[in-house]
């Protein structure tokens, strides 16, 4: 974009405000020299940044504490300042380190703690969606570079110092990439749209670049050592620019569980093995993925079958049962506990929730440990000795665990078949 810098004369030149749409928009005259993203300084001390201009007037958008005590006839003037880059953001090709397209990952909760240890590495974007605030992701990803936007220590106090910190935002996190430093840019989009559409109706002109175009060209900025964490309102928000912006889609759906942050992240303990993580996460995955394709079929009014809503059902069991189980791994040392903790939740199959009370998910996880000490005390004993020795369970040592959960699995009202 050209910049316009101004001499020391034209940006002296005074302007008067001609008309105050709102609080946050004001109208001055056009004068030469000034372009989309210029800035203007007014009297009272407030600054705003010229968003549409003609040969006449230019409207713009306001920024600072004293914005609305603009008023008409107050003096302005054109600022020298380096212009803000109002264009899409847009990370540029490189030849030498060419990147696959950017993979999203969709979830109803967010479960970042434990998949950051994958996707943070490796240029990925993750949408999140629902009511939740945003966690603190620095106090997760100290080796990483975290920009959030909205920022919490300076929080935008209107929707066009948030359209503008947008722009700062995507700016910073992609000269940190091009520093090769590992960078997580983290966007909350929800309330960015209104907030844009307020600017629109306020001017009576659009916006120099969309929020709609502004949000499709974040998402897509994830590569090499950028990543994107977008949060919205709704799933479908996030589907419809994952449509425009991406080749890859991953939908991870997780409707029961309002914050599985911590929850998982009590998984991720040195004496849990990986591939114990992987297995959970793989099984939210593909049940997730299942769960969408049967709703989907049900929309378009297609044969279900039955034993396609008993997995689904199953599913729905298993991620209510998830925080009770995260919560007695974290306070269980047994490593081989924990892994059948987690086991339990790939393998076994749930009782429909509407057959149960509250009462057989709250104890399921208690009511396991008990049942295992007795049962299984070799079995426990063995896969923690390898565990500690090794790190991981062979295949073989795995399915005996499987062996033994399908034999127990009778003695629990929730996995019990015959309930």
């Amino acid at each position: 974009m050209e910049s316009f810098l101004l001499s020391s004369s034209q940006s002296k030149r005074l302007l008067a405000v001609t008309e105050v749409l709102s609080d946050e928009i004001v109208r001055v005259p056009s004068v030469d020299g000034m372009g989309i993203g210029s800035w203007v300084s007014f009297a009272n001390g407030t600054k705003g940044v010229v968003l549409h201009f003609d040969k006449s007037l230019a409207t713009v958008g306001l920024v600072g504490d004293q914005r609305s005590s603009i008023s008409r006839n107050i003096d302005a003037h054109l600022m020298s300042e380096t212009p803000v880059p109002l264009r899409i953001p847009t990370v540029p090709f490189n030849t030498d380190h060419p990147t696959s397209p950017s993979s999203f990952l969709s979830t109803g909760v967010p479960v970042v703690d434990l998949l950051l240890k994958k996707f943070v590495r490796e240029g990925m974007t993750v949408g999140i969606y629902g009511p939740d605030a945003l966690p603190d992701f620095s106090s997760s990803t100290k080796s990483t570079n975290v920009i959030m936007f909205p920022s919490r220590d300076n929080p935008p106090k209107s929707g066009i110092e948030m359209y503008l910190d947008l722009f700062r935002a995507a700016k910073a996190a992609m000269n940190s990439q091009r520093q090769s430093v590992q960078t997580l840019l983290v966007v909350d989009f929800r309330g960015f749209e209104n907030a844009c559409k307020s600017i629109e109706y306020q001017s009576g002109h659009f916006l120099p670049v969309s929020a709609k175009s502004l949000v499709a060209s974040v998402l897509q900025l994830s590569h090499g050592s950028l990543s994107v964490i977008a949060a919205f309102n709704h799933k479908q928000e996030f589907d419809h620019e994952a449509e425009q912006s991406v080749d890859i889609g991953i939908e991870l759906i997780g409707g029961h569980v309002t914050n599985l942050i911590p929850l998982l992240a009590r998984f991720a303990l040195k004496k849990v093995p990986s591939s114990g993580e992987e297995m959970l996460v793989q099984r939210i995955v593909e049940g997730s993925r299942f769960k969408q394709s049967v709703a989907e079929k049900e929309a378009i009014k297609m044969f279900v079958d039955y034993w396609e809503k008993e997995d689904v059902d199953s599913f729905d069991t298993m991620m209510r049962v998830l925080p009770k189980v995260a919560k007695v791994v974290s306070i269980d040392g047994r490593a081989g506990m924990k892994y059948m903790l987690m086991r339990s939740l790939c393998v076994l199959p749930f009782n429909k929730t509407s057959k149960l009370n509250s009462a057989p998910v709250a104890v399921f996880p208690k009511e396991f440990v008990t049942t295992v000490e007795m049962e299984a005390p070799e079995l426990l004993d063995e896969v923690s000795s390898v565990i500690d020795s090794l790190g991981e369970v062979p295949i073989e040592l795995r399915n005996s665990v499987d062996s033994m959960l399908y034999q127990i699995r009778y003695k629990f009202e929730i996995t019990n078949p015959l309930v």
